[in-house]
């Protein structure tokens, strides 16, 4: 045979097993959703962000280095899945047969020349099962990276809060202060004429010096929360923001029900949805123990070319392999069940554990919504009464100016307070809407 007809059997070979072992048709290229280095947003470049959540969390999801890390984990995750199952690559041999001896007893030339592909396949369940767990993988990848997003959007949403807490602690802390300043002034005044003593006006500065210093306590309160927002935003601690102007609505009470909430959960949870990802994986890869129990086969396909005159001939079989290692598959099916049960247990104590948490959340925020009806209600209303009543005693010499300041003080705890309440309804809030994995 000439060597025009030995290259075009060893073509032919080589085609079958290509085709036999071709895999799916080439997948598109992989969907870029976060660039790998953007613009990071900055006071120089574009109006400072900050008065509004919404924005925040808008430039949180494009921004954040740790969400664009995740979902391209989630791309590399669905990468896998599209190979996941194909037949591995056919083998070529290449072999000399029939070696005689040349006359110095050496090996000489050969007589036959064997060329042979081989192609391997699985049992037939076992390809689809490997498909079955990469994308089960592929799955968990993508609520891993949801749940990286929630992680951070809560932190968002809490570092808010605090943010416009210390902005409205500033203003009213600024307020009593001008007040402590006009009755250091009136005190000073009356102790000109003799009508207040030294300790009045002592008083009244020492009011006055502790609003400042709780007002420098609220503006370290306010950078701290700016440079956590920052962090989140993937900027430099310092970069300029806005102070918050509102909080985020509350829901209606109707919409806060434990049961609804607990079904949105069960559908949207991030980190449920990992878990029954996990769970599809383990009951492949149980499945998988299983099929090893069943043998893989090969199917090859051979010409042999004789070289002294003989004639070519073509060989064709297949193989099988034979599954003897008992105890190891039975150890393999063993962990595979004990793998899928665990996940299966994790998955149940997450749900208890969700339910009980917006069990807590929502008698927090009834709690708290609660408070702040009365301390903006009934507590405030008496203790203006009480302040302007001291206030007309006050220059008739009827109360002392202990009274006053202590009137004010405790207006001011009671909005204060007020303003806490606020900000924890915002992070009980963030915290329901964790849990059921959406916005509310």
């Amino acid at each position: 045979m000439g060597y025009v007809r030995k290259e075009a059997i060893i073509a032919g070979c080589m085609i079958l097993g290509a085709a036999v072992a071709a895999g799916p048709a080439a997948a598109a290229p992989l969907p870029v959703q976060f660039a790998a280095a953007g613009p990071i947003l900055n006071a120089a470049s574009e109006d400072a962000p900050g008065e509004e959540l919404s924005e925040l969390l808008t430039l949180a999801r494009r921004l954040s280095p740790a969400i664009a890390a995740a979902a391209l984990e989630a791309q590399a995750a669905d990468a896998a899945a599209r190979g996941a199952g194909a037949l591995d690559d056919p083998e070529l041999r290449i072999a000399a047969e029939d070696i005689a001896r040349n006359g110095a007893g050496l090996p000489g030339r050969p007589g036959v020349l064997f060329f042979e592909v081989e192609q391997r396949f699985p049992w037939w369940t076992k390809r689809r099962l490997e498909r079955s767990i990469a994308d089960a993988d592929a799955g968990r990848s993508h609520a891993a990276a949801r749940l990286v997003q929630s992680e951070l959007e809560l932190r968002l949403k809490r570092s808010f809060a605090d943010a416009w807490l210390a902005s409205r602690a500033i203003a009213l802390t600024e307020e009593i202060a001008a007040d402590l300043r006009t009755i250091l002034e009136v005190a000073a005044e009356r102790y000109a004429i003799g009508l207040a003593g030294q300790g009045e006006v002592s008083e009244a500065e020492i009011a006055l010096n502790a609003a400042l210093i709780e007002k420098r306590e609220r503006e370290a309160e306010l950078a701290s929360a700016k440079a956590r927002i920052n962090a989140l935003l993937d900027r430099d601690p310092d970069a300029r923001l806005l102070d918050p102007v509102a909080l985020p609505p509350i829901p209606a009470e109707e919409l806060l029900t434990r049961a609804a909430l607990f079904d949105l959960a069960l559908g949207a949870n991030p980190a449920l949805a990992e878990l029954r990802g996990e769970i599809a994986g383990a009951r492949g890869n149980r499945g998988l123990a299983d099929a090893a129990w069943y043998p893989d086969f090969a199917v090859g396909l051979g010409v042999s070319e004789g070289l002294s005159g003989g004639e070519d001939s073509y060989e064709a079989g297949v193989s099988l392999t034979i599954p003897l290692q008992w105890g190891v598959r039975r150890a393999r099916v063993a962990e595979a069940s004990a793998r899928l049960n665990a996940a299966e247990h994790r998955l149940r104590a997450a749900q208890r554990e969700i339910d009980a948490s917006l069990a807590s959340s929502l008698q927090a925020l009834a709690a708290s919504r609660f408070e702040g009806e009365i301390l903006s209600g009934p507590d405030l209303r008496q203790a203006q009464a009480a302040l302007a009543s001291a206030e007309a005693a006050y220059p008739l010499r009827r109360a002392a100016i202990g009274d006053v300041l202590q009137a004010r003080r405790r207006i001011r705890d009671l909005r204060l307070e007020h303003l806490r309440t606020e900000a924890e309804q915002r992070r009980l809030l963030a915290e329901i809407e964790f849990l059921i994995g959406g916005e509310l």
